[in-house]
């Protein structure tokens, strides 16, 4: 069962217009942090291989990153 009182809460907080968007942004949101938190662990551990440069090129104008 849906906390209603707290999914008000949330729809206030995120500025969303419905409960299906709320639920969506909160989801989100949990999925993101849960790969936030993955990648600390495994800092230091050597198993990350990519280019960060690259990587920061392609959300970041290339202006913004000199």
């Amino acid at each position: 069962m849906v906390d209603e009182k707290l999914l008000e809460r949330a729809i206030k907080a995120s500025g969303a217009d419905t409960y299906s968007a709320t639920v969506n942004k909160a989801l989100e949101l949990l999925v993101r942090q849960s790969r936030a938190n993955r990648i600390v662990e495994l800092f230091g551990t050597g198993c990350w291989e990519g280019d960060l440069d690259e990587m920061r090129r392609d959300r970041f104008p290339e202006w913004a990153l000199d």
